[in-house]
């Protein structure tokens, strides 16, 4: 099996190739939300529970650590907040997965914003800010 990479990692291997030049901690549900409306989408890394291979009936990811095993860790990326669905639904960061279209809603999914700021709050979770370089101009 295997055990996933941390956030630190991938962005020292993205820094060391030229990639990026720089990186950012989130550390603290405020800095995740000022950092996702004001700046733009977030590296997550956390641990991947067996309960996570599905999302729910309504498009949302649980890691429930009860009902399944850990496998790994495994890095999303965070794209959006919304703290007022119009479906009245609970309030959701919207998370995306590399694995493809046939993962969760079309490759997305949310997590309850109490849920994933829990795991920020207890620091269970890593955040980064990935800092690309600019694009040459075609």
């Amino acid at each position: 099996m295997q055990k996933g990479t941390s956030a630190r990692s991938a962005a020292e291997v993205l820094l060391k190739r030229g990639a990026i030049d720089r990186y950012e901690w989130i550390t603290t549900p405020e800095q995740l939300r000022y950092t996702l409306l004001e700046v733009g989408s977030v590296c997550l890394g956390i641990d991947w529970w067996s309960s996570m291979d599905r999302v729910d009936y309504a498009g949302y990811l649980h890691q429930d650590t009860t009902t399944g095993y850990k496998r790994g860790g495994h890095e999303l990326l965070i794209n959006a907040i919304d703290l007022q669905p119009v479906d009245e639904s609970e309030p959701y960061y919207r998370l995306k997965n590399s694995w493809g279209t046939g993962w969760g809603t079309h490759g997305t999914a949310r997590m309850a914003v109490s849920e994933l700021e829990g795991l920020v709050s207890l620091g269970w979770v890593d955040l980064a800010l990935i800092h690309e370089l600019p694009r040459a101009a075609a």
